[in-house]
């Protein structure tokens, strides 16, 4: 999960609305993510109400509201996916993160987590921009997919070409065995039994020469 954060500073307790942090986040689909959300206790202080809450808005669409004891009221919780966190401890921070399981598609976009001290005060808010994370290896594995196929080529090409030499050796080869022959002196033949056999190969060759009669 890649995480970036831009701070913007703004003055407490003013119902202005102002943006304070833009978060990008990275996820995989089919994964769990959270989403943060946490404010400074001191943007409630000293005009804090029981309408004091935190609602999420999912591409300007309205989800969950959130109040200060961690009381969630959804609009759509996306089947069950979207959880809150328990009240923690009093701390600097009010915390209203929430969690999304077995992210979808549909689950990316821009998140806004907003601050509210009463229903017509909206005091602050934070960017939560969730993406799938990019990745390199498809383009790794179309590049060396396309690596291999042109080595298989090469491949094939030089078995090819050794075929063609093999083949055209043993012609040659051939050919020469063809032009080797027995060659007897018919001079020779003198009533012998056996004349004088002159033989030209690569190959030793018996000949017997019969008397002609």
């Amino acid at each position: 999960m890649v995480l970036r954060c831009v701070v913007v500073f703004t003055g407490l307790n003013v119902c202005r609305g102002d943006l304070i942090t833009n978060v990008s986040l990275s996820t995989e689909l089919q994964s769990e993510v959270l989403l943060p959300c946490s404010f400074e206790s001191n943007f409630l202080k000293p005009n804090r109400t029981n309408e004091s809450c935190v609602v999420w808005t999912h591409l300007n669409t309205d989800f969950v509201e959130i109040s200060l004891d961690s009381e969630a009221k959804f609009w759509n919780n996306r089947r069950g996916r979207i959880e809150t966190f328990p009240k923690l401890p009093e701390s600097e921070l009010l915390d209203f993160s929430i969690r999304i399981r077995n992210v979808q598609q549909s689950d990316l976009g821009v998140y806004h987590c907003k601050l509210f001290r009463e229903t017509n005060c909206f005091l602050v808010y934070k960017i939560i921009d969730l993406h799938k994370v990019s990745s390199r290896w498809p383009w790794m594995i179309t590049a060396g997919a396309a690596g291999g196929g042109a080595v298989l080529v090469l491949i094939l090409i030089a078995i090819n070409l050794l075929k063609q030499v093999t083949y055209t050796s043993v012609i040659h080869k051939s050919h020469n065995s063809h032009e080797s022959n027995v060659l007897v002196d018919d001079n020779n033949i003198d009533g012998s039994t056996e004349g004088s056999v002159h033989v030209i190969s690569d190959t030793v060759l018996y000949s017997t020469v019969k008397r002609e009669h």
